[in-house]
């Protein structure tokens, strides 16, 4: 299993960041690259079940959405190079103040099927992981700050 993770403070509301971090679960194209459509398959209370391709892949995906504790899983159901699962996280640096910032991470545990995928994983998803935790931010803030 590998682990890759990183973690970013953003400087707006917790709801701010909450709200874009669900509007991923559904339009994941405007937030990680390479997704070219993704659709609903399930959708039960809390969680759903989606379809989601690629350049050149498909993959299903279980996501959990856990508001009170503030995550978001994506357990990979079907893939063709990984298994395992992604976690959004997002912690207040401070409940009392409304002006503190959260820190939001997301953390991938991922056992890559063939050397191939190994190489993946090692090489490119470190950056990506760290585009998407950054777009997050700066959409985040542009929302907060009206930019």
């Amino acid at each position: 299993m590998r682990h890759i993770s990183f973690s970013a403070d953003i400087y707006a509301s917790r709801e701010t960041i909450w709200k874009l971090l669900v509007d991923k679960v559904v339009n994941p194209g405007d937030y990680v690259p390479g997704v070219v459509e993704a659709e609903i398959l399930e959708r039960h209370d809390h969680t759903l079940t989606r379809e989601v391709r690629t350049r050149g892949m498909v993959m299903r995906e279980r996501i959990t959405i856990d508001e009170p504790h503030g995550e978001i899983e994506y357990l990979l159901i079907e893939h063709p190079l990984l298994s395992g699962r992604v976690v959004n996280r997002l912690v207040s640096s401070s409940v009392q103040s409304p002006v503190a910032s959260h820190r939001f991470t997301i953390e991938a545990d991922w056992a890559p099927k063939d050397d191939d995928a190994e190489k993946i994983v090692q090489t490119d998803m470190p950056a990506q992981i760290q585009q998407e935790v950054l777009s997050l931010k700066e959409k985040a803030e542009e929302l907060e700050n009206g930019r």
